[in-house]
């Protein structure tokens, strides 16, 4: 399922959940159009990683959220699963939490409860 449709079916929620797979890291992300969210209260972004599109689309949501009151960015897809231990993707989750806190924790609002897992 693509990032738009899944904005699209989950507009009028007050919580939103998304994930990344490898599948999508070949897509360009089109800045979507300013609108206001004004139902969007809680943003979950699983499998976030170092690439200037995560934080795009992060940013996009602290400028158009209205009443965003937390961003929980976990760089992990799955964390019960076996293969989700290896220390190549522990690596990769290390590597990204570290880039989330360097770029995108200076552009969270204090009125934004910011999580990095």
């Amino acid at each position: 399922m693509s990032i738009k449709i899944l904005i699209d079916i989950q507009l009028r929620t007050s919580r939103m959940t998304m994930w990344y797979d490898d599948e999508d890291d070949d897509e360009e992300f089109i800045k979507p159009a300013k609108c206001t969210h004004n139902n969007l209260k809680e943003v979950e972004i699983f499998g976030y990683g170092d690439r200037p599109n995560y934080d795009e689309l992060i940013i996009y949501f602290i400028e158009n959220g209205v009443l965003l009151e937390k961003i929980t960015v976990n760089p992990s897809l799955f964390e019960k699963l076996p293969f989700s231990g290896t220390n190549h993707l522990e690596a990769e989750q290390k590597i990204a939490r570290h880039h989330a806190i360097q770029h995108l924790l200076k552009k969270v609002p204090s009125t934004i409860d910011f999580k990095c897992l």
